[in-house]
């Protein structure tokens, strides 16, 4: 009889672990990654969201690469977020406009951010 109740505890604790896990699941990818991000840097997600601004998950490819680069307010990687206000320098690979579709780099703070390895974007509405 102990046995058995033992084991429903190691049951009941096993499934606890496994919904917490579950719900807490979406902060490491989506608007919880970005948000994670942006506070590292002392960006309040949320507060931009609210002030009109919009999160672009994943939109380096297709519609996203249209974007103006006037319209990006905040850049985020896989490891940190930056403000289109530090840019020191655009390289860009082709002439077309001021887009992101015809950027090769950003530099900021003296570091490079290559359009390959964005992972969201601040825009403007």
């Amino acid at each position: 009889m102990k046995s058995i109740n033992q084991l429903k505890n190691i049951i009941i604790l096993l499934l606890l672990s496994f919904s917490f896990a579950t719900l807490y699941a979406g902060e490491v990818t989506g608007a919880g990654f970005v948000k994670n991000i942006m506070m590292k840097k002392e960006m309040n997600l949320q507060q931009m969201l609210n002030n009109g601004h919009n999160l672009l998950l994943g939109e380096v490819t297709g519609a996203g690469l249209t974007i103006p680069l006037e319209k990006i307010k905040v850049l985020v990687t896989a490891k940190e977020a930056f403000k289109m206000s530090h840019i020191q320098r655009i390289e860009f690979k082709r002439n077309g406009g001021l887009k992101l579709i015809n950027v090769d780099f950003f530099e900021i703070q003296g570091k490079i951010i290559e359009i390959e390895s964005l992972k969201a974007l601040i825009v403007k509405k």
